[in-house]
């Protein structure tokens, strides 16, 4: 009885699938396709301090660096950056460092990323990962994330939902610009 429903569930996977916008056939295509380099692509390193809070069950201030990859181009820009700084609940006492990574794919769309998290109250320590979902604009990054932390039974004092915003303030820039012509030559 389980092997003609796997049979058939995967049979339904695989349809649908495949018969979205024509896969099957470029799937099984020998056709070479070339990719034209676009005619100039504009490259752009920055990079600065941030300031932000952190709500979640405590509220938490932020201070740390940033540093952001850019292809500037008119379809489907590019964003990586990573980040590194420290956190402090002055309520709780608790004093945390994250660094991250995180990634948007174009002008108005997400950023998806997430951090190595450590947090301690000076005799305990917790550590652990956090991915996070945010909005990026005008220098302002919104994220939401969950931390999943080494378990301990006394240290509970950390954010493990959390809404952070930040502002970044850049203080760098350095330009790239490639050509197509110039790479010809």
């Amino acid at each position: 009885m389980i092997k003609p429903l796997f049979f058939a569930y995967t049979l339904l996977l695989s349809s649908t699938l495949f018969a979205q916008d024509g896969k099957l056939s470029e799937l099984f295509s020998n056709e070479d396709k070339k990719k034209k380099d676009p005619l100039l692509e504009v490259g752009l390193r920055q990079s600065g301090p941030y300031f932000g809070i952190q709500q979640g069950k405590y509220t938490l201030a932020e201070i740390g660096g940033e540093m952001q990859w850019r292809k500037l181009r008119l379809k489907r820009p590019t964003t990586h950056a990573i980040h590194a700084g420290l956190d402090y609940n002055l309520f709780e006492n608790v004093l945390g460092f994250s660094s991250g990574y995180y990634y948007k794919g174009g002008r108005t769309k997400f950023t998806f990323g997430g951090r190595l998290v450590y947090r301690t109250d000076f005799t305990h320590h917790r550590y652990g990962i956090s991915p996070a979902l945010g909005y990026k604009l005008f220098g302002f990054h919104g994220q939401i994330g969950y931390a999943l932390l080494t378990p301990h039974d006394t240290f509970t004092a950390v954010n493990t939902f959390f809404v952070s915003l930040r502002f970044v303030l850049i203080n760098e820039r350095d330009f790239e610009l490639n050509s197509r012509l110039k790479k010809k030559k």
